[in-house]
């Protein structure tokens, strides 16, 4: 949305605006003030869009004092996605130079995990706090891991996400392309679980998570209330040359 057109049209032109805590606009023509109501949450989210703007945030190598900043960020980020339920409690460690996070002062804003198996890695983490999405977080963390992998010697990178259209779409645009998907089922309830499970040892199933070749969509989906395509979107950096550098591809 953007920002200025939810305001009066007047309000937001006239110079001289103090805008009060009640979430007034107030100007002063002579010894008369007038006052034009706008909406609370309407001046937040063009102080939110005033704030990022002016706002400096780096990339830097994640420390460990990082670790409950990053697990609120990754919360967050996750909330309105498909993995809106994946919480994480305590930070996966993966090697050194693997780990960064895009900072405002003390605050993590983007975080990016990866991990690296020969010649090739996978993005094991990436969330961008949603009051700083579209601002090239994301972009800027994916660009510093490359390069480093790249340094390494790594030829390919891969990405395993879910149907979040956005996100989809961002891979897309970062050089990435669908390799291949299977299936993400949730048994939500006691009554899809004991289908998933039926009878076993004298227990009572009460919830599941499982996976599934793609070919079983169309049933999974009549049966089970979650269910998701899991998508592997994989990014080549390049050749191995005759010194063992790197080349783009032709």
């Amino acid at each position: 949305m953007d920002s200025a057109r939810v305001l009066d049209e007047q309000t937001d032109q006239q110079p001289g605006l103090d805008r009060s805590a009640g979430g007034h606009a107030i100007q002063s023509r002579g010894q008369r003030p007038v006052c034009t109501k706008v909406q609370p949450a309407c001046w937040q989210l063009l102080l939110l869009a005033r704030m990022v703007g002016m706002t400096e945030w780096i990339v830097r190598d994640y420390a460990s004092a990082d670790e409950t900043r990053w697990l609120r960020c990754r919360v967050l980020a996750f909330l309105d996605t498909n993995y809106y339920d994946d919480v994480a409690t305590v930070k996966p460690r993966r090697e050194a130079g693997l780990e960064l996070v895009a900072t405002v002062g003390d605050q993590v804003i983007g975080l990016l995990d990866a991990s690296v198996t020969g010649s090739e890695s996978t993005i094991e983490t990436i969330a961008i706090h949603p009051d700083y999405r579209r601002l090239g977080v994301g972009r800027r963390l994916l660009e510093e891991i490359c390069d480093r992998l790249q340094r390494r010697g790594v030829v390919q990178v891969d990405a395993w996400t879910r149907d979040d259209e956005g996100t989809l779409a961002w891979y897309r645009s970062q050089g990435f392309e669908q390799e291949m998907r299977y299936l993400h089922v949730y048994a939500s309830d006691p009554a899809e679980a004991a289908l998933a499970f039926g009878a076993q040892m004298n227990l009572k199933p009460c919830a599941g998570f499982f996976h599934a070749w793609a070919e079983h969509e169309d049933g999974l989906r009549k049966q089970f209330s979650r269910v998701y395509s899991c998508r592997q979107f994989v990014k080549s950096l390049g050749r191995p040359s005759v010194d063992g550098s790197l080349t783009a591809w032709p």
